[in-house]
């Protein structure tokens, strides 16, 4: 229907692609669900992790990141550079999955977001392009958060996997518009350059350097979940 009806313009190709998700994710909130059927299990409480398990596994991934940086080609870096990126996403699910019991599948569409955030924003490197980032992703986590509310469980799964796919195929790959006299671009139907930061005059512009503040960023970020899970809130 959709590929009949709707006007051939550049911004809705995507749209067509991305429809069947979008309806899901609309039937998901419109219409009532039951609680699926399970069965009880027992749950065994998980340590608490010690300040200074984490103070040293913060360290050893710092030190990881400093070997690899040292060690590996201009090619390698390029290649393996984003596990520690990847990790930040992935530690992410540590207070979803493991300290409340859901599942999310948007967090890499999140990183997304912030990654067009800071490629525009941070074209020169600019370090407070990162806490822009870091804010619009967390409003565009909180919007997405507000009518999902409602579900939980597997339905939640598959609601925030339904935004994922709306975001990977219709906004992600939408061209440049202008709103409100403004051009606006995203990733211009392929990707766009990304700069290093430059922090207390340092300019992270090699593979290596990067590669070593995301793990130092990974590191942070390990500390801060852990330090919410030994807090009121995490237990």
């Amino acid at each position: 229907y959709l590929t009949g009806y709707l006007p051939q313009n550049a911004y809705l190709p995507g749209l067509r692609l991305a429809a069947p998700a979008l309806l899901l994710f609309v039937a998901l909130l419109a219409f009532p669900h039951r609680r699926l059927r399970g069965r009880d299990r027992k749950l065994r409480p998980v340590p608490v992790p010690t300040a200074r398990g984490t103070a040293v596994f913060a360290v050893c991934v710092v030190a990881f990141g400093a070997v690899l940086a040292s060690v590996l080609g201009e090619a390698d870096l390029i290649t393996y550079g984003a596990i520690f990126s990847l990790g930040v996403v992935a530690l992410s699910y540590v207070p979803l999955a493991g300290y409340a019991g859901q599942i999310s599948l948007c967090q890499l569409s999140m990183a997304g977001i912030g990654a067009v955030v800071w490629a525009h924003l941070g074209a020169h490197g600019e370090f407070w392009a990162l806490g822009a980032a870091i804010l619009v992703s967390a409003v565009a986590g909180a919007v997405a958060a507000l009518p999902a509310l409602r579900l939980s469980g597997v339905y939640l799964a598959l609601g925030t996997a339904a935004f994922a796919v709306v975001l990977d195929r219709w906004i992600f790959t939408l061209p440049s518009f202008h709103l409100f006299g403004m051009r606006i671009a995203l990733f211009d139907q392929g990707s766009v350059d990304v700069a290093g930061p430059r922090l207390f005059g340092l300019e992270l512009d090699t593979a290596a350097k990067q590669l070593v503040f995301a793990a130092v960023c990974l590191a942070f970020a390990s500390l801060a979940v852990a330090a919410v899970r030994r807090g009121r809130f995490g237990r």
